[in-house]
């Protein structure tokens, strides 16, 4: 996901090349059945000779992982004293993602996820017990700041569900985040300039990829700038900036992820 031509990496007839091909009837892909698929199965590490336990010193639920997609590498930070734990090495162009849950007052357990296309933020039921009529619906429709969604993201300590829109090609908008009330969720969403705060040189900025820490009280985002620029900034439940973590290694920061909501599905 390049910023195409705003960030310089593509040129006017790169572009214009990648328009043409997209355009393209693609071909048929071959077969590939199970059985060619367990042929291309290779085990790396059988069960045996796996670690039996933990191989640092690291406390797990404190650590941010951070993917930085330009640079095919994931930062992980610890969210103790906010500094650079290690940097590890991955494939080209890292991508991570999924919804978030939360109590609705009115329908009971609901699922949430945003979309690319346009500011719709949906709320599935995912209680067939006690909200039958409502389970694996679409229950209620929230309307964000526009389409370019990539993350919403909440807590169960926290009543705030983030969404951001990192993808909508207008500045004011990719450069911000919409915030939700549970407890009032028909008054509609805030607004937050988190990269305003993040005062970055000129460049997209997109801030991308809100995470909690552990506590549930505080909200981590990245501001996926150019590619020669570096930011990643913390927000707390507060909705006030608290805290700007910048770093020659911290580059194109996208999707980050606090271990300990990761190990226990904290979504």
């Amino acid at each position: 996901m390049p910023n195409w031509g705003s960030s310089g990496e593509l040129s006017d007839s790169d572009i214009d090349l990648l328009e043409r091909f997209l355009q393209r009837e693609p071909p048929m892909p071959p077969e590939f059945g199970m059985a060619e698929i367990k042929k291309t199965w290779e085990m790396l590490f059988s069960p045996e000779d796996r670690p039996k336990k933990q191989q640092n010193d690291l406390n797990l639920n404190n650590v941010f992982s951070v993917t930085l997609r330009d640079s095919g590498q994931v930062a992980l930070i610890d969210s103790k004293d906010r500094k650079l734990a290690a940097m590890v090495d991955v494939e080209k162009i890292p991508h991570p993602g999924r919804g978030a849950n939360f109590i609705h007052p009115k329908y009971g357990p609901v699922w949430v996820t945003s979309a690319l296309g346009n500011a719709d933020i949906m709320l599935i039921g995912t209680d067939p017990e006690k909200h039958p009529k409502q389970a694996w619906k679409v229950v209620e429709i929230l309307r964000g700041q526009c389409g370019g969604s990539l993350f919403v993201k909440t807590h169960p300590k926290s009543s705030n569900p983030w969404v951001d829109s990192p993808l909508n090609p207008e500045a004011p908008i990719s450069q911000s985040v919409a915030v939700f009330d549970i407890d009032d969720i028909d008054a509609g969403h805030e607004v937050l300039p988190i990269a305003e705060w993040a005062d970055l040189a000129d460049g997209p900025k997109r801030v991308v990829h809100p995470e909690y820490n552990e506590a549930g009280d505080k909200v981590w985002f990245s501001v996926w700038s150019g590619k020669e620029e570096e930011s990643a900034i913390v927000d707390d439940k507060t909705r006030k900036p608290e805290k700007i973590i910048k770093g020659p290694k911290v580059v194109t920061p996208t999707g980050q992820f606090n271990m300990y909501n990761t190990m226990n599905d904290l979504y």
